[in-house]
Formats: C-alpha cells, sequence, structure tokens
C-alpha cells in the first residue's frame, strides 16, 4: 500500500462508513486498489494508531499510544 492509498483510505474511512456502513474496509480497499492483503491492511493501519473494530466497521485512530 502506498502513502496516497494510506492517507486515501483513513480519508474513506472517516468519511464514507459512518454515513453509509455498507462502504466498510473491503470495499474501500477495492475502491482505492490497494493490492495488498485485507489483513495487511489492517496490520498498517494498526501501526499507525488507527484500530479497525471489526463489529462496527469504524475506524478509530488512539493518539494515547
Amino acid at each position: 500500500m502506498t502513502l496516497g492509498q494510506y492517507r486515501a483510505l483513513v480519508a474513506y474511512m472517516n468519511y464514507w462508513t459512518p454515513r453509509y456502513p455498507n462502504m466498510g474496509l473491503n470495499i474501500a480497499i477495492c475502491d482505492l486498489g490497494i493490492t495488498d492483503s485485507r489483513t495487511d491492511v489492517i496490520l498498517e493501519l494498526w501501526k499507525a494508531g488507527h484500530h479497525f473494530d471489526e463489529e462496527t466497521g469504524f475506524l478509530t485512530y488512539d493518539d494515547d499510544e
């Protein structure tokens, strides 16, 4: 995943997903042309302090870490 794709993914998940829950992580990965596996994408988000909640499908950021 490129830095641009990462930034677009975070923006997508923070803007579209809360408004349209069906536009979640899997759709975002496809829409943005990310070729990394879903697991790798979640890991990269986690490394940067973002937490993907599987139950809600939302992305949160913990700035305390």
